[in-house]
């Protein structure tokens, strides 16, 4: 129901206050910095629906980026670390009040399932499409559609 979704995000929205606040008290992330971007969705977006374009995530209330930085930190290779560590753990407590999809912008190597959570439904006519306009693959980097899905 929809007040079930609405307690499942204060509940996902008060994890990631607490996340942020226990953050700084955390001494080899000292001098590191974390932000939290929110897009929203919803208005114009919803228009079109989710199968049209490769953007899947069209009932979306809003789309959230989570990065750190530890630019000019004494020991970047103790915070480096400790930063992706920190995402991990936030990730992990934050995913079940989530709808599962990504934000295809917002590219992140340690997706696997990243298809399905970029593109949802969408991926199999971009596949296709791919074959189509750009059957070389001149058009590819990490997370592009590739000529053959299954690897």
């Amino acid at each position: 129901s929809n007040l079930a979704a609405a307690f499942t995000l204060f509940d996902t929205l008060a994890i990631i206050r607490d996340e942020f606040i226990n953050r700084a008290a955390r001494s080899d992330l000292a001098g590191t910095r974390a932000f939290l971007l929110m897009d929203g969705c919803g208005g114009k977006i919803d228009d079109v629906s989710s199968s049209a374009t490769a953007y899947a995530h069209r009932g979306a209330l809003f789309s959230a980026q989570f990065g750190v930085t530890w630019n000019g930190v004494a020991n970047p290779s103790v915070a480096g670390p400790a930063n992706e560590a920190w995402l991990d753990e936030l990730y992990a407590a934050i995913l079940p009040g989530f709808d599962g999809g990504c934000y295809p912008g917002y590219w992140d190597a340690k997706i696997v399932d990243w298809p399905n959570l970029y593109y949802g439904g969408n991926f199999d006519r971009l596949v296709q499409a791919k074959a189509v306009y750009d059957p070389t693959d001149f058009f590819r980097f990490q997370r592009s559609i590739p000529l053959d899905p299954r690897g």
